[in-house]
């Protein structure tokens, strides 16, 4: 996942945007909420559609779509490191409340 996040960053300063700037948030922000509504319309839930058809390339590059927005945003704030280890932390918590019940 680092050299993921590298080229993404390394992509996004190649357009020459200022990842430091709130507008670049708000718009990542933008960007990332339009990619989670594609992943659902290719994860076929609507009930009423029982004949959808489940495909799985397009929902896994709409999932990829979504990571690199994520990716902009975590790049925007802090280094890839740095989010690595909040991410561990993290799931240390989830797993100890899983364990506590809570």
């Amino acid at each position: 996942m680092k050299e993921a996040f590298e080229k993404q960053q390394e992509f996004q300063k190649i357009l020459g945007n200022d990842t430091s700037s709130q507008e670049y948030k708000n718009l990542m922000f933008l960007g990332l909420f339009g990619e989670v509504g594609e992943v659902m319309r290719e994860t076929k839930v609507k009930a009423h559609r029982p004949n959808q058809v489940f495909d799985k390339t397009k929902f896994l590059n709409e999932c990829a779509d979504v990571q690199l927005y994520l990716f902009n945003l975590v790049l925007s704030a802090t280094s890839f490191e740095e989010f690595q280890k909040i991410v561990e932390q993290k799931q240390k918590i989830n797993f100890m409340r899983l364990q506590n019940g809570s």
